[in-house]
């Protein structure tokens, strides 16, 4: 997905998968609070079993992208290996069949409601699109912070225009303060409001 120029991000489709205790949550919601990579599998396929063993070590290096292994409603939850805390269950594989694959495969739904990547079909295309999403992550890990910017210093004899409140007043009067540096460096104001001096 990193290297693919002319992917074109399409609104994440409708659709809903089932959680294990029975609700039902639709893709756009599963993806609205963090990037969601789903990965469909069969228990009792071959090549899914070799993606399986790929995704522990991408879970606990890329925490950023929640991963959800998808199986037909019929699995048996029996044969869903335990570390699997968050699978999801395609009822009438129609999730399958809205991204038109077979398993294995992998989508990444991105938090901003479109497609972040794929569909990728097969062992080896879903094993270079982690390492493809692992590449991207620690690409932006990488990338120093920026520290908030300093204010800007006031200079002596700066002005500095407004609305001065005076609590003797109902309403705030227009008026102008003046920030005068001292010779130890303390920072002092003069306020006008146009009247009385104060």
């Amino acid at each position: 997905a990193g290297d693919d120029l002319d992917y074109v991000r399409q609104p994440i489709p409708f659709g809903r998968l089932r959680r294990p205790g029975g609700e039902h949550v639709s893709l756009r919601a599963l993806a609205s609070t963090a990037p969601r990579l789903l990965v469909f599998l069969n228990t009792g396929c071959g090549s899914c079993v070799t993606v399986m063993g790929l995704l522990p070590g991408f879970i606990a290096a890329n925490p950023e992208v929640a991963v959800h292994p998808v199986f037909h409603a019929a699995t048996d939850p029996e044969r869903i290996p335990a570390w699997m805390e968050t699978p999801l269950f395609d009822e009438d594989a129609a999730i399958s069949q809205t991204f038109g694959v077979p398993t294995p495969a992998a989508v990444l739904l991105g938090a901003d409601g479109l497609m972040a990547g794929g569909p990728v079909v097969g062992s080896t295309a879903v094993s270079d699109f982690l390492a493809d999403i692992a590449g991207e992550l620690a690409e932006v890990r990488e990338q120093p912070v920026a520290a908030p910017e300093a204010p800007a210093p006031v200079a002596s004899g700066a002005v500095l225009t407004g609305t001065v409140l005076d609590p003797d007043e109902p309403l705030p009067r227009s008026g102008s303060a003046a920030a005068v540096r001292g010779p130890n460096g303390e920072l002092t104001f003069t306020i006008d409001l146009g009247g009385e001096p104060h």
